[in-house]
């Protein structure tokens, strides 16, 4: 779920149904319904663009999809390898980092302006990375990893691993937190760390 301030949306995606709604934030009203390929799940918010952001799709019918933040349309897709875990968007660049576990453990790297995967970053031995989070302003991206749990740091400049930190299990979702310089996961089966 992703709430658009600027025009009082709030996109809900569908995984059982490949949707994305969009609801009035004052009303719930529907507004205005997406229909994507399938499983869409992770939605962001481009405040520059006033776009919004989705996962969805599997195999040859995945992507991230852009809608308009105001009106809900479709404005664009861009094509990815296989179902993006998750996703992030640099706040003050062109670039969204996706995680694409069953693409041979990759972070794809897409820019918004052309709209098309303009690097592929693999994680060698780590499987299954799900989660993501991002630190822009250090070019500090965190992929959590449930095969092993880990969290790996890969420099945005470089697409480099230079660290590697033992995670829960089955790690299920990260927050980088920039006032305290801090990243949490959390784990349906573990809790935090």
């Amino acid at each position: 779920m992703t709430y658009v301030p600027k025009s009082n949306r709030i996109f809900v995606a569908n995984g059982g149904d490949g949707t994305c709604r969009m609801f009035d934030g004052s009303t719930y009203k529907l507004l205005t319904t997406v229909q994507l390929s399938s499983d869409a799940d992770d939605t962001r918010y481009g405040p520059a663009t006033n776009q919004v952001f989705v996962g969805f799709g599997d195999g040859t019918r995945a992507g991230i999809a852009i809608l308009d933040g105001t009106t809900g349309g479709l404005t664009g897709t861009i094509k990815l390898p296989d179902h993006p875990e998750s996703f992030q968007l640099e706040v003050k660049g062109q670039n969204i980092y996706v995680n694409v576990p069953s693409a041979n453990n990759i972070v794809d790297v897409l820019d918004r302006g052309t709209r098309k995967i303009v690097a592929m970053w693999r994680l060698g031995t780590a499987q299954n990375n799900f989660p993501m989070a991002l630190d822009a302003a250090n070019h500090r991206l965190f992929v959590v990893c449930r095969t092993p749990a880990e969290v790996l740091i890969l420099n945005t400049e470089s697409g480099k691993i230079i660290a590697r930190i033992p995670s829960v299990t089955h790690p299920d979702d990260v927050w980088y937190d920039p006032a305290m310089g801090t990243t949490r996961a959390r784990s349906y089966l573990d809790g935090f760390t």
